[in-house]
């Protein structure tokens, strides 16, 4: 199965170590699923791409998964659309219309680090789905 999955980030586009690691994941991901970032200058424009989707924030408010438990819940459905706030996090109404709120940690990481961890999990999540050997 294809995955179409589209993650929305205000802030600035990948650079330096992150772009790299970033890469490196979306290659893997190719052969697995359809994988897009959407990046934003701004809460406000943030608003307006997610008007009309169906989307979960990543939020250390939101609820924990295990890596098998957030692999369940992704493998269930074909199209995601995760959203990473910027420095100033998720506004309250992006929060409120998201079908959930999903956190990593309690702890709070720059955004352009959560890129990093989201694009990871998915690849592991799909790997799992596919009894590969990534996840051991």
């Amino acid at each position: 199965m294809r995955f179409k999955i589209k993650v929305y980030c205000v802030g600035r586009a990948h650079r330096g170590w992150l772009k790299e690691a970033l890469e490196t994941y979306e290659k893997r991901l190719t052969s697995r699923c359809l994988f897009e970032w959407v990046i934003v200058k701004s809460g406000k424009e943030l608003k307006e791409k997610l008007s009309s989707l169906s989307y979960f924030c990543l939020d250390p408010l939101g609820k924990s998964h295990t890596s098998e438990s957030f692999s369940n819940l992704i493998e269930n459905k074909v199209s995601w659309n995760f959203v990473i706030g910027g420095a100033e996090g998720l506004c309250l109404e992006v929060k409120q219309n998201a079908q959930g709120l999903i956190s990593f940690s309690k702890m709070t990481f720059p955004h352009e680090f959560v890129r990093l961890l989201i694009i990871e999990q998915i690849y592991r999540a799909i790997e799992i789905t596919n009894h590969t050997p990534y996840h051991k």
